[in-house]
């Protein structure tokens, strides 16, 4: 309701009479006469001590009011709406300063060979692979294998400066040395004959 909505009805409630037939004055009247017509105490008669008396009258009063039609029901939904609009701006203060204190993942570090894959050809894919993981690792090259595809393949982080051992275990697989410090092989099975 309005503030002048407001008004006329309490105006109407009181006593005092609204010109109009409107449906709030209706309302006012119909309720003022239910509380007149339940009214066994005049005003003279209640001592100041009785007021907690005469608060649970007029709660008891309304509720009657309520469950005969007279008084509209409370609004709960609208009650319901603030009390979860309520809520869920509690969790927005509490969740998003946790959340912007929260340490930042850092992204997983991907590396894209490209055309820098060295690939070669043998008869025993698998017997290559682990012969040239031997020779770079006995060389000190940290390296791993791995099969992709159907291919047998290795990813190894070569020294820089290169070492001649390692330039070595190159040259003798005839194996380019990589721009940067990264080595990728792949090695596939070579056509029957």
């Amino acid at each position: 309701m309005t503030d002048s909505v407001d008004d006329k009805w309490l105006d109407v409630l009181a006593g005092r009479a609204a010109a109009d037939d409107s449906p709030v004055t209706r309302e006012a009247r119909a309720l003022r006469a239910a509380v007149l017509a339940q009214q066994t105490v005049g005003p003279a008669d209640v001592e100041p001590s009785l007021t907690s008396d005469r608060e649970q009258r007029v709660r008891a009063l309304l509720a009657r009011a309520r469950e005969a039609g007279v008084v509209p029901q409370e609004r709960r939904a609208t009650r319901l709406w603030w009390g979860a609009a309520a809520a869920g701006i509690v969790a927005l203060a509490i969740t998003v300063p946790w959340r912007l204190r929260a340490p930042v993942e850092s992204p997983s570090v991907v590396r894209s060979a490209g055309e820098d894959i060295v690939r070669l050809r043998a008869a025993d894919p698998l017997a290559l692979k682990q012969q040239l993981l031997v020779e770079l690792r006995e060389a000190g090259v940290t390296a791993a294998g791995y099969e992709a595809f159907g291919r047998q393949g290795i990813d190894a982080e070569l020294p820089q400066p290169l070492s001649e051992i390692v330039r070595a275990v190159l040259e003798k697989h005839r194996i380019p040395v990589p721009k940067d410090s990264i080595l990728r092989i792949e090695i596939e099975a070579s056509a029957a004959k």
